[in-house]
């Protein structure tokens, strides 16, 4: 099967040739095997090159983009699908049932943005707006721990008036995102302090997703859980709490481990302008 998690298309199979097999499949190179080549690592001997530790199998349309855009897709992408794809391999070892498209092709992350300040709708009374351009709130989110690099993710920003975050407080928004093929079940986030930190929770209206312990005022903890989480599907929750130290654990039942968590603080980087046909509204028209 192809490792990149949104394809894992199959490989190999039968020919009609009965002396043939179809394959399709490409061992690529993680990182190139001469110089110029994509994700070069000059720090590698020919020997570590030329090693399957440097090696991901790819249907040959991955292995083709994977190289047409190398700053997309670093070896650390690539490693992580390798991981994935090889753990995947092992569990079909035991479970031939997890060589099709099920549920043991979802591939969810979580996303863990702590804001501390509010961020206003409304851009200052002095920001100059050309014609035909609208204002934008410029967002950093500043990376706290990243396991891997990953492509455009989902990023939670909660809005409102000054003092909708009080001082010494924080607003802590759990997003899982599922970057498989198949539906993921029973994905359970838990949030946990060492104090009686929390103060609410939110699900802003959401459908499949609910907290089943905690999240209460006074609360040390709070869980949610969310049934099935469909491929490319988001669910997400808010805790308001105290800004102190804390934990995020992700399971995923189908995974049967934890889930990477990927934690940034979300930061208000100023007010810009963009033409209106460059920005969200204009497919709203």
């Amino acid at each position: 099967m192809c490792c990149n998690p949104s394809c894992c298309a199959s490989t190999y199979g039968p020919n009609d040739a009965s002396d043939k097999s179809t394959n399709k499949g490409v061992a690529a190179h993680i990182t190139a095997a001469a110089v110029g080549g994509p994700r070069f690592n000059p720090l590698l001997t020919t020997e570590q090159r030329k090693h399957h530790s440097n090696g991901i199998w790819l249907c040959q349309s991955c292995a083709r983009l994977i190289d047409v855009d190398e700053k997309e897709y670093t070896a650390e992408l690539l490693l992580s699908w390798k991981t994935k794809g090889e753990d995947r391999a092992r569990r079909a070892l035991v479970n031939p049932s997890s060589l099709n498209a099920g549920p043991n092709f979802a591939e969810t992350i979580a996303l863990v943005y702590v804001q501390r300040d509010s961020l206003p709708y409304d851009p200052p009374a002095g920001l100059h707006i050309p014609a035909g351009h609208v204002p934008y709130q410029k967002i950093l989110p500043v990376p706290v721990s990243v396991p891997y690099p990953i492509r455009d993710p989902y990023i939670y920003v909660n809005y409102g008036p000054a003092g909708t975050i009080p001082p010494g407080m924080c607003l802590i928004t759990t997003a899982c995102l599922n970057q498989g093929t198949g539906v993921d079940e029973n994905v359970k986030i838990d949030v946990t302090f060492n104090s009686d930190a929390i103060r609410r929770h939110d699900l802003l209206g959401q459908n499949r997703i609910a907290c089943i312990d905690g999240g209460r005022n006074g609360s040390w903890s709070a869980s949610f859980l969310i049934p099935d989480l469909l491929p490319n599907e988001c669910r997400h929750a808010i805790v308001g709490a105290r800004d102190e130290p804390f934990d995020v654990k992700v399971y995923s039942q189908n995974s049967g481990r934890g889930v990477d968590i990927f934690r940034f603080d979300i930061v208000g980087d100023g007010w810009d302008t963009q033409p209106f046909e460059d920005s969200p509204w204009a497919s709203a028209r």
